[in-house]
């Protein structure tokens, strides 16, 4: 009787089957332990459903959609009072705008205080919008091009490019 664990005797018998399968033989048996060793998986889940394929882990949740940037309404100031200021817009809009203490005045490169936007001032105002009013966040002085289509607005002193003629 031989030795059930003789390892040379049993390299020897190995090594010429090892041979003749080749590596790709070796990899698709152990593909087909991995599947028969998933259904072995599925068979013992709490479900019962032998049938189940293996599940792969769950997806990572979808990242939430990029808040939208709030879009500012340009316009001029034709009432202050207190904390609530109405501005017209160029579309003729009449809105309202309600001003807190943390409502922010000007940029962040020339901040500016309430007292710097008087009746009349052609302004850029952002911040959450629901019907007819604005919670002011932050109030600007309107650039060129915002003021140009504001009711009130001066015309354009920009030189013309149109061929004279």
């Amino acid at each position: 009787m031989t030795d059930p664990i003789n390892l040379p005797e049993r390299s020897a018998r190995i090594a010429p089957v090892r041979a003749a399968l080749g590596r790709r033989a070796r990899a698709g048996a152990a593909l087909v332990a991995l599947v028969a060793a998933g259904g072995l998986v599925a068979a013992c889940s709490p479900s019962g459903n032998s049938a189940a394929a293996p599940s792969a882990a769950p997806a990572p949740a979808a990242a939430p959609p990029a808040a939208k940037k709030p879009h500012p309404a340009v316009g001029q100031i034709t009432a202050e009072n207190g904390s609530t200021w109405t501005m017209s817009t160029a579309k003729g809009a009449t809105l309202s705008v309600q001003v807190s203490p943390t409502t922010q005045f000007g940029t962040a490169k020339a901040p500016s205080t309430a007292q710097s936007f008087p009746v009349g001032t052609q302004v850029r105002v952002v911040g959450k919008r629901t019907k007819g009013t604005i919670d002011a966040t932050r109030i600007a002085v309107a650039k060129a091009k915002d003021a140009t289509t504001a009711p009130g607005a001066p015309p354009s002193t920009a030189p013309s490019t149109a061929p004279t003629g």
